[in-house]
């Protein structure tokens, strides 16, 4: 038999190497990092985070994955309080673990774990003390974002700079948000990146900074020795010693020829408009919508767009009068053109025309070259408006609303052709805010049937939405008739109440649309396209003991849930089901929601996961006005390990169970007796400052 060769052998340890060595008298103290790379004889491919078990004295810890090579794993620990060595600490044979995760060859081997004779013995070069402490030093800077093959930054690319500690530490701030920055040298400017990482305990802290329009140097960025600025911050090992010395000392950078910087060159600002007024006077009025263009010299886009509950969106400030009001992001996002919305309050009141300040632009959200992960340049410069005279502002007066625009707020998901369950969209416009009652409908001529759509919101803008029916055809086109908008009962008026809205769609109506068929006869299964955590684990980003985690489940077209289905979390090693919130069948729709209580032994130190599909557990979701059943996978829209949403049920107090006293005699409550019911927590509970039902 021909031997073995090494694509049928499965990958093994070939070494065991520490990255680290302690500062002081071969002793890591506290916060100081512990790193281990073990190596193996062939290429690997690491998936999710495998950890390695080191005994410190009677201790056993877990170093993290932190990196991973072609053919080796990175791991470190950073030393706690408790970690106590005086002999060195060891590292045995069966010391590393998957962790669910999964070590493997190109050709899909498993790797085999043990260490076998490379497992280490109290070192005697490693011992370890957690009860000793040194003042943290800065030990160098060093760029880590990258400027391209051309060497140089453009117009709102990403500047990121690292400075890196002798031992873990903390940043805070006296208002529980680092101001600390790091200064940048561009050409003759000073520009300073803020503090960019999450807020753990690393020996490795991040700044990012943005070219602006201004931004210029022809050699390289500077980073000087005095350049790391607290502003009141500290940096500190973990309840203990303070970072003394700011200085960068050697590791200061002077002209980095890799990183130079052109802030002329990428996407900018090439113009600003605002709509004009309805009235005569070129003033608008209370109620009424003003629109406000911001053009570029390429195309945007603005991400996320939707659900709108988890980002916010980008906003454009307008000054009218002494008051500065915000107009915030309506749509334009692929193409070259934003617009930003807002509308006149009674208050508002400008003589001399609207302002926009060259600043006025926020990226609250993010305004991105299109196709890329670059920031276009936001600062309006000589494109700003100062007082404006045919853009006056009088909000104590008021005219009737009339429609502006209608459109389709939605596309099919194939071929031009809503299917059976697709969601239909259509938004009416008109020239200021509106206020509704009732539900007024608008009219859609689907082939030869007519039907309703139904409003789901109101402002200058109101939306309104159809579910698509098995009998509805349309080859040519949907359409939207003149006299399309009814009130069926209800109203449409100005904001104060005192004028009624013009219904009449006139040359906005819509004639056979072809890029919005129907065909209900058509039916594809819905697919998931979105999965979001919409719970906040408050400031330390861990959930506590009974803390309500919620998850967002989105699909592409409408669906009916009955039952209770769930989907799956991943806390640590164990999996838990966040189930769906309403167990009666669900109106159709596209967004659904999940909760899920934290347990006392749930624990996940990195962030949990969601996925890899939706349970039925014994409830259906299927397309809405049939019977097809959905697809139930989240597929890519999983999450792994999500940092903002770690969990410790070890922390918070919840119920812990519940106990009725016994009657009297014969296990029966009689009329008269007292009833008394015992609710323990897991911890003490103060109900002196308030009156519980």
């Amino acid at each position: 038999m021909p031997a073995a060769t090494s694509a049928q052998t499965a990958p093994a340890v070939n070494a065991v190497a520490f990255t680290t060595i302690p500062d002081t008298d071969s002793t890591y103290s506290l916060a100081e990092r512990i790193g281990i790379r073990v190596f193996f004889d062939r290429n690997i491919v690491v998936a999710g985070s495998p950890r390695l078990a080191l005994s410190i004295g009677s201790r056993t810890v877990e170093a993290w994955t932190t990196d991973t090579g072609s053919n080796w794993i990175h791991f470190d620990h950073y030393v706690q309080p408790a970690d106590r060595d005086r002999d060195g600490l060891s590292i045995g044979a069966n010391a590393l673990t998957l962790n669910g995760g999964t070590i493997t060859a190109s050709d899909g081997t498993n790797a085999a774990l043990g260490l076998g004779t490379h497992a280490i013995i109290n070192d005697p070069l490693r011992k370890v003390s957690g009860g000793n402490y040194k003042v943290p030093e800065v030990e160098g800077v060093a760029f880590t974002s990258d400027a391209g093959n051309d060497s140089t930054y453009q117009l709102g690319e990403r500047i990121e700079a690292i400075v890196w500690f002798d031992r873990a530490v903390t940043i805070q701030g006296p208002t529980g948000s680092p101001r600390v920055t790091l200064a940048l040298t561009i050409g003759s400017q000073t520009r300073h990146a803020h503090y960019a990482t999450t807020g753990r305990t690393t020996h490795i802290e991040r700044f990012a900074y943005y070219v602006q329009e201004s931004d210029l140097d022809a050699d390289g960025i500077s980073i000087g020795a005095n350049a790391l600025t607290l502003n009141g911050d500290t940096i500190k090992i973990p309840g203990r010693a303070v970072l003394a010395n700011t200085g960068l000392g050697s590791s200061a950078i002077a002209n980095a020829a890799a990183h130079k910087v052109d802030g002329r060159v990428g996407t900018r600002v090439t113009g600003v408009s605002i709509s004009s007024p309805n009235s005569s006077d070129s003033t608008f009025e209370g109620s009424d919508p003003i629109e406000v263009t911001v053009t570029f010299s390429g195309a945007v886009d603005v991400t996320p767009i939707y659900p709108t509950r988890f980002t916010q969106p980008p906003a454009l400030s307008l000054g009218i009068g002494a008051a500065t009001r915000t107009a915030n992001y309506l749509r334009g996002t692929g193409t070259s053109s934003l617009v930003f919305g807002y509308t006149v309050q009674s208050s508002d009141a400008d003589a001399d025309g609207i302002s926009i300040a060259a600043n006025a632009l926020c990226c609250a959200g993010k305004i991105l070259m299109a196709g890329s992960s670059r920031r276009a340049g936001v600062d309006l410069g000589a494109r700003a408006i100062t007082n404006s005279p045919l853009h006056k502002v009088d909000g104590s007066t008021q005219g009737a609303p009339v429609v502006t625009d209608v459109q389709f707020a939605t596309t099919p998901a194939s071929d031009s052709t809503y299917e059976l369950g697709e969601q239909i969209g259509v938004w009416v416009t008109f020239d200021r805010a509106v206020w509704i009652t009732g539900n007024p409908e608008l009219a859609l001529t689907i082939g030869s049937q007519t039907r309703y759509m139904g409003t789901t919101g109101w402002s200058s803008t109101i939306a309104f939405q159809y579910t698509v029916q098995a009998t509805d055809i349309d080859s040519d086109g949907i359409g939207i008739g003149a006299n399309a908008l009814t009130l069926q009962g209800g109203t449409i008026t100005s904001l104060d109440g005192t004028r009624n809205a013009v219904l009449g769609l006139g040359t906005h109506a819509i004639a056979n649309d072809p890029a919005q068929k129907a065909d209900g006869r058509r039916a594809t299964a819905p697919v998931v396209t979105e999965v979001e955590i919409g719970s906040w684990a408050g400031t330390d980003s861990t959930y506590g003991f009974g803390d309500e985690i919620t998850v967002y489940v989105v699909f592409d077209r409408a669906v009916v849930m009955t039952g209770r289905p769930q989907v799956g979390l991943t806390i640590g090693s164990q999996t838990r089901q966040a189930t769906y919130f309403e167990p009666s069948p669900s109106s159709a729709r596209r967004a659904f929601n999940f909760r899920y209580f934290v347990q006392a032994s749930d624990a996940d130190a990195d962030g949990l996961g969601v996925g890899p599909a939706l349970l039925l557990n014994g409830g259906t979701v299927k397309v809405a006005g049939g019977t097809l059943d959905a697809n139930r996978a989240l597929g890519s829209h999983a999450i792994a390990n999500a940092p903002l949403h770690k969990v410790d049920g070890s922390t918070g107090t919840g119920v812990a169970g519940v106990s009725i006293a016994p009657p009297a005699s014969d296990s029966t409550f009689k009329e008269g007796d007292w009833i008394e019911v015992t609710v323990t927590f897991n911890r003490a509970v103060d109900a002196s400052t308030s009156s519980p039902p």
